[in-house]
């Protein structure tokens, strides 16, 4: 449209200028202002050229920007989609694990009650710290679903469109009160016995296959609050509303942030053989 009307003007003023012209050269008295006036209009004729073609260059430029501007956009609502499903895919086979883990857990613990009615000392503690593996595992899944989902929830609002739905749900999660309580019973009835106790003081040191504690009897220790609690926490995120969800979320991301550190802090006192502080 501006290209159009710029075109339209100087068409109008170049038909101006040469009558204009041809009037006063009739008048041959007034050819030196005719000539004047020429060179005027050329100029003008020029300038207006050379802003019609500015303008076009402009909108050029302009609609280049925008179309760039626009497939960046989609682009970028491309990938955080992509995103999206992985954190979906990454959750569900986490949630599918949970309960397998606890599951194995209370197996194991049931056949180290075994064991130590049959007073088989080294097999009892092998079978604890299988269970105790079991659920550090469990409490890794339960930690990265409520992860997962933060992430999840936060990266869908950068969404212009409706996004996918989580679809992990609390009603799925296990309970995992049963196995730890009786982790800690029978723990607690095998410290209480010598000869279990001696065998347990071999073997208290051993480095489970989880991260997060810095050996068994640090697991055994713990384990049992720490997984309740993340599962707790999880269950807290999945039903919460939108609006306290957005509350929620600078706190949980603070206490993973201090998690971390604790971490950090546990692997420095392993590597230089301190005993970490309480």
């Amino acid at each position: 449209m501006p290209q159009l009307v710029a075109g339209l003007a100087i068409v109008l003023l170049i038909i101006w200028a040469f009558g204009t012209l041809a009037a006063l050269v009739i008048q041959f008295w007034y050819v030196p202002a005719g000539i004047v006036l020429l060179i005027v209009v050329i100029k003008c004729i020029q300038s207006a050229v050379k802003n019609a073609e500015e303008a076009r260059l402009g909108e050029q430029a302009r609609r280049r920007q925008e179309e760039s501007e626009k497939q960046a956009g989609l682009e970028r609502q491309r990938q955080i989609r992509a995103t999206l499903a992985a954190r979906i895919s990454r959750a569900e086979n986490a949630s599918q694990l949970l309960p397998q883990l606890i599951a194995d857990a209370e197996e194991r613990l049931e056949i180290a009650k075994e064991e130590f009615n049959d007073r088989a000392f080294a097999p009892f503690w092998n079978e604890i710290e299988k269970a105790a593996n079991s659920l550090a595992k469990a409490d890794e899944c339960s930690r990265l679903l409520s992860s997962e989902f933060m992430h999840f929830h936060m990266e869908a609002q950068q969404l212009t469109s409706d996004a996918p739905v989580f679809t992990v749900s609390s009603r799925l999660l296990p309970e995992p009160t049963q196995a730890t309580d009786q982790l800690k019973s029978l723990v607690r009835t095998a410290q209480k016995d010598f000869q279990f106790a001696t065998i347990f003081e071999q073997r208290k040191t051993n480095k489970l296959l989880v991260s997060g504690f810095s050996n068994l009897a640090d697991a055994l220790n713990s384990i049992g609050d720490r997984l309740e609690g993340s599962i707790s926490t999880l269950m807290d995120l999945l039903d919460s509303s939108h609006s306290e969800l957005n509350e929620k979320m600078e706190g949980y991301f603070d206490s993973q942030r201090q998690l971390e550190e604790q971490k950090l802090q546990m692997l420095d006192n392993i590597q230089r053989r301190r005993r970490p502080r309480h």
